[in-house]
């Protein structure tokens, strides 16, 4: 008879696999009474997607086993469970998920998945697992951007702990690139956008090399570089406060001509975006929202003056207020309902 899932021990070396988090993937078995590893495969350098795609040539057709999928800041627990595998494996396997999580530690997994086909084993349909369409009245849509809004206060600084339950989009190595030469002060200027496998990519089109600092003398208008018709997520440096210092800036762009399914990607996208760029060293002291492409100049110079002046003008504090729902339109704001009085 099978062992109760409660009463499985957890081998040591899983658990030091487990702290480590110096693979992408760790394979485990349960062997008589206890949970112990079996492999140890993929690097942390190979793209999350590809390396989740390789696990179907890691897995047996017949034969279950949990699988530690190293996302980056958090594991995800797949429960192979083939149905081709043994009647008592099978229900083994399935059972014991919450108690190798609750046991190894709750706060250090994003989740779990099962799997038992070998479509189940890739990134696509993982992903696709976690995008629920949800219809929320208009109430529910308010306290959800109030909800996302927490996450991204601060100046885009975000936790990991922030960006958990969110879909995992990871940044592409071109994106990743071009991060990298932001965060060192080749580029001053970076548009990204959403690409396929949850994906954070670089705009088609872009060209950032020709940008200087803005506020600086040369500097030229972003509003023509911005994508007119969808939204964007755009990297931006300008002129600091004090004499030879710079303001990182973080704009979502989300115009109100875009399609509605792109304005609800994006938003859904965003704090991640934010949590990809902090994990290669890009973070922002600011943080705005804007509707239109040709509000960027307002939105970057409202940085520039304020931070050599001291004080913004009354157009600039408009555009530091937090957005009250991204990417939804300024005419759908929801007012406060008053009753009409009784006659």
């Amino acid at each position: 008879m099978a062992a109760p899932s409660a009463n499985l021990q957890i081998d040591a070396a899983v658990t030091s696999a487990f702290t480590a988090m110096d693979a992408r993937a760790v394979h485990l078995k349960i062997n008589g009474e206890t949970i112990v590893l079996d492999k140890t495969l993929g690097s942390l350098t190979q793209p999350v997607s590809l390396s989740f795609d390789a696990l179907q040539q890691q897995v047996s057709t017949d034969t279950a086993t949990f699988i530690l999928f190293n996302l980056g800041e958090k594991w995800l627990l797949i429960a192979w469970v083939p149905d081709m595998a043994q009647v008592r494996s099978k229900m083994l396997y399935s059972s014991s998920k919450d108690h190798v999580k609750k046991t190894l530690g709750l706060t250090s997994f994003s989740g779990d998945y099962y799997a038992n086909d070998a479509t189940d084993l890739k990134w696509d349909a993982y992903s696709a697992s976690l995008i629920k369409v949800v219809s929320l009245n208009e109430r529910e849509e308010v306290l959800e951007q109030e909800k996302q809004d927490k996450i991204a206060d601060g100046g885009g600084q975000v936790t990991a702990g922030a960006a958990m339950g969110v879909v995992p989009f990871t940044l592409t190595s071109e994106a990743t690139a071009l991060l990298t030469k932001f965060k060192s002060g080749e580029l001053h200027f970076v548009s990204l956008g959403l690409g396929d496998k949850c994906t954070i990519n670089v705009t088609e089109g872009f060209d950032g090399s020709g940008v200087n600092i803005i506020g600086a003398v040369g500097s030229a208008t972003l509003a023509d570089k911005l994508v007119q018709d969808s939204p964007s997520f755009v990297c931006v440096r300008c002129v600091g406060q004090i004499a030879g210092s710079t303001v990182e800036a973080f704009v979502y762009s989300c115009p109100e001509n875009s399609q509605v399914r792109k304005k609800m990607s994006f938003s859904t996208a965003k704090t991640a975006a934010l949590s990809e760029m902090k994990r290669v060293g890009v973070v922002f002291e600011k943080n705005f929202e804007i509707t239109e492409a040709s509000e960027v100049d307002d939105v970057l110079n409202s940085i520039v003056e304020g931070d050599k002046t001291g004080a913004t003008s009354a157009a600039a504090e408009i555009k530091h207020k937090k957005p009250s729902r991204p990417g939804k339109g300024r005419a759908r704001q929801i007012k406060k309902f008053v009753a009409d009085p009784i006659e």
